[in-house]
This record gives C-alpha cells, structure tokens and sequence, in this order.
C-alpha cells in the first residue's frame, strides 16, 4: 500500500464573490460566469465556486496579484454603463503553505486557505474590496498597502478603462489593443491614463518583488 505523503509549499489562495450579481439578469450573469471560468482554465488555475456566485482559486503566489487584478477587471465589463450599481468582485488573497494534493479547495488546509478565508470575513460589504495577507509581519504590511492602492484604483475604473487594462495586462500593446477594441490609439492612450495604468504596473512590480523575497525567506 503506498503512503502519499501531503506536501507542503507556499502557494496563492483567493476566495472571492461577485459584488452586486443580483443585479444582473441571467444571460449577463451566466456571461460573466463563464468569462471568469474561461480566464481560469486559460491560466491553468485550480479553482471551485460555490454559493453560485463566490468562488475559491488555487495559484502560483507570482500570478495570484494580476491575477486579481485581471478578473476585477472582467467583472468591472459586466457593469451597465449608466448603472449606480457596478458589478465588481471582492476578493481575499492568502499567501502561505497550503497542503497538495486535496480532495476540495473548500475542505483545503494550509495557512493560505485560513488567510484567505479569514480575510473574506472580515472585509465589509462598503469596504475595500481587495486585501493580500500573509504571516510575515513586515511583507504583510507592504502586501496591504499594495491591496488598498489597488483597489482604490479598481473601484474608479469605468467600463470602458477596464477593457483597455484588461487588455494591457494581459500584455497586449497599446497599437493591438486599439486594433483589439476598434479604437483609436490616443483612445487606448486616454483610457490608460485616466486608469492609472502607470501606476498599476508600478504596484505590479512591487508586489513581484515583495513576494519573491518572501518565498526566498522560506
């Protein structure tokens, strides 16, 4: 009888749900259900739903920032134009080990599943929408700093500016974006100004950095 020993390994772990699904009606929200899954088997993430519309995802702690960043920006899409209502999606990120394999991601173990299911609890309804934590004091406090910058961002973002940076950040130039969307390359250029596209990547490049040392210091 073989012993398969569990393994331990610092990982990413994001539980989530979509801000104001109600909203939606069903083809638009069963689209963006869909948009979100596509994304995740696209980038090879684990991931589970649950309760319809919140979900669990398992990924590399490189991939877990942009990552957030880029179904934020899915969702953001699904707004109506005109609507006082945004569809957005709150979301927890827990960095930590997590033991693999398992037989759920709801049932999971591992101080990246308990940060990250910790942290959705806490955050209101009216608050932020995105936290990063992890068990290293100092990194975590640059990780929160990180995730409250970029939500302030996030939650500014129009339709229109989150597809532009969707696009961006899945590294698509300006000229191909603009080919992408049908518009004009001074559009695209707007677009990423007035969303503070500069700054997101200098969060991005922090938050690589950041990390990378915390999984050296392991």
């Amino acid at each position: 009888m073989h012993n398969f020993k569990r393994m331990k390994r610092i990982r990413a772990v994001i539980t989530a749900d979509i801000v104001n699904s109600s909203m939606l009606g069903k083809g638009a929200f069963n689209a963006l259900i869909k948009s979100i899954e596509k994304f995740f088997n696209t980038a090879e993430i684990i991931y589970s739903f649950y309760r319809g519309d919140s979900f669990y995802a398992l990924c590399d702690v490189s991939v877990a920032f942009i990552s957030a960043c880029l179904l934020r920006t899915i969702a953001i899409q699904a707004s109506e134009k005109e609507s006082e209502k945004e569809i957005d999606i709150r979301m927890a990120i827990g960095i930590g080990n997590a033991e693999e394999p398992f037989k759920d991601l709801g049932t999971a173990k591992g101080d990246a599943f308990v940060l990250s299911g910790r942290e959705m609890d806490r955050l209101e309804k009216e608050g932020p929408r995105l936290s990063i934590r992890c068990k290293n004091n100092i990194a975590d406090l640059g990780l929160s700093a990180i995730a409250l910058f970029t939500d302030f961002l996030l939650k500014k973002m129009t339709v229109k500016q989150a597809a532009v940076i969707h696009s961006l950040l899945q590294g698509f130039t300006q000229v191909e974006v603009a080919r992408k969307l049908g518009k004009t390359q001074s559009t695209i250029n707007k677009h990423a100004g007035a969303a503070n596209w500069n700054e997101l990547v200098r969060l991005i490049e922090i938050y690589e950095k950041l990390t990378s040392q915390l999984i050296d210091k392991k």
